[in-house]
């Protein structure tokens, strides 16, 4: 089952989509189908709406119409005829969707016969399963419209944008290509400053210049390291991307003036009133770069946030399947509630993070650097939550694993990943966060 875990943990970190094999609990499904007609089918704001479904009884063939509700939350807790009818009713408008003698069939038609058998206690727990499992579409619906959160994208794999993989690896050797010349660049500034300190008075004013036009190149390299980050991030908008380029671009336009002034400065007043400026840019791009790279890994953790809430929801059709057995899900539950919370706070703290972001881009100076920090801490407490519900994941997998070959094959089909996303990407999206505050440190 090291596939299994794998697909979990890719779920969570490298943002694969997760389809489902028959995919029955999506609230537009109801009306994909000739034979289900839907009253009121704009569900909103708790409004009851019941959906007609035509049955075949087995033994006559005779054709009836039931009546049920939309919804499992308003069904009565002890209304188990009703809970099953509605079950069944899902399952068989899945089932339509599947081609015959499919795998995705004869998973249906089994399931179908189980509930058709479900005791009442296990009815009355499958509400229960099916009750959570609404309440998390409700959320991803709202998620849908959420300023921050909206624009990733479950077919675009929980991305903002995508890009052609062409453009990525450009990008990408663009900035492998920058972050080596900025080291060497690094050594060059090391070696001037040396020069500088053993510099004659009459050798000051050149070596100063010197020292200064090394610096100018480090801001330089760091800036195209930067903007090659941004232009390859998936995670923002192309209006995101345009904004921050521009920002960036900006900021070597500066760069090439200062460069300019150096060339034609001769006196050492002259060299001194540059070296004023340089430092004011360098203070500007580092505290410019820790907003970038902050919000680029922030939006990166946004995608990761929407489609946990996806897994959650595709987890608690694996209870459902579970208790369509007849087996413990009591433990699992629990598991998944505890990832549910963890993914709610790591929301939370996701807006905070975004909101302190966008606040420090109109401040300047300390208070600029200490609403930047507060930024960063909930990011990193965002991180934390991230990090603890994939190990939550972990302990799920291996509750769902105990309960048996049932169980694990339902995990497996709930969670089955058509794409075969590289273990290296596991490993890049572990590191991401060192790497960010490595290029704020930088």
């Amino acid at each position: 089952m090291k596939k299994v875990l794998a697909i979990l943990v890719l779920a969570l970190m490298v943002f694969s989509a997760v389809p489902v094999l028959a995919d029955y609990g999506d609230k537009d499904v109801l009306t994909k189908t000739d034979s289900v007609d839907v009253k009121d089918a704009a569900d909103t704001d708790g409004v009851d709406s019941d959906v007609e479904v035509k049955t075949e009884d087995e033994k006559t063939g005779e054709k009836t119409r039931t009546s049920i509700k939309s919804r499992m939350m308003d069904i009565s807790a002890k209304d188990f005829g009703a809970i099953r009818d509605h079950q069944l009713a899902q399952l068989r408008i899945a089932l339509e969707k599947c081609g015959e003698n499919s795998e995705c069939k004869i998973s249906l038609e089994k399931r179908i016969a189980l509930v058709k058998r479900l005791s009442d206690m296990d009815a009355e727990r499958l509400k229960r399963h099916i009750e959570a499992r609404e309440k998390i579409d409700e959320k991803i619906e709202e998620l849908k419209k959420h300023k921050d959160l909206s624009k990733f994208k479950e077919e675009r794999k929980f991305k903002a944008r995508t890009l052609a993989e062409s453009k990525k690896a450009d990008a990408k050797a663009r900035f492998e290509e920058a972050k080596r010349h900025f080291e060497e660049v690094k050594a060059s500034i090391k070696d001037a400053k040396e020069d500088l300190m053993d510099a004659s008075d009459e050798e000051k004013a050149k070596k100063a210049n010197n020292y200064l036009g090394h610096v100018l190149d480090a801001i330089e390299k760091h800036l195209n390291k930067v903007l090659a980050k941004v232009e390859e991030n998936e995670y923002l908008t192309e209006a995101q991307v345009s904004e921050l380029t521009s920002a960036i671009n900006e900021r070597l336009e500066k760069v090439s003036g200062l460069r300019s002034g150096l060339e034609s400065a001769t006196t050492r007043d002259e060299i001194k009133a540059l070296a004023k400026d340089v430092r004011e840019l360098l203070k500007d791009v580092k505290d410019h770069t820790k907003v970038a790279s902050g919000k680029a890994f922030s939006h990166r953790m946004g995608g990761v946030i929407v489609q946990s809430e996806h897994l959650q929801a595709k987890l608690e059709k694996v209870l459902e399947r579970m208790t369509e057995n007849g087996l413990d899900t009591s433990s699992a539950e629990s598991l998944i509630s505890e990832f549910g919370s963890l993914i709610d706070s790591a929301k939370v703290r996701f807006e905070a993070a975004i909101a302190k972001f966008k606040e420090a881009e109109s401040l300047t100076g300390d208070d600029r650097a200490e609403v930047i920090k507060q930024a960063q801490s909930s990011m990193r407490e965002a991180q934390a939550d991230l990090k603890e519900a994939r190990a939550k994941l972990k302990e799920i997998t291996r509750s769902v694993k105990a309960q048996g070959d049932e169980a694990e094959d339902a995990l497996d089909e709930e969670t089955e990943d058509d794409d075969d996303e590289e273990e290296e990407e596991v490993e890049d999206s572990e590191d991401e966060s060192e790497e960010e505050e490595s290029e704020e440190e930088e």
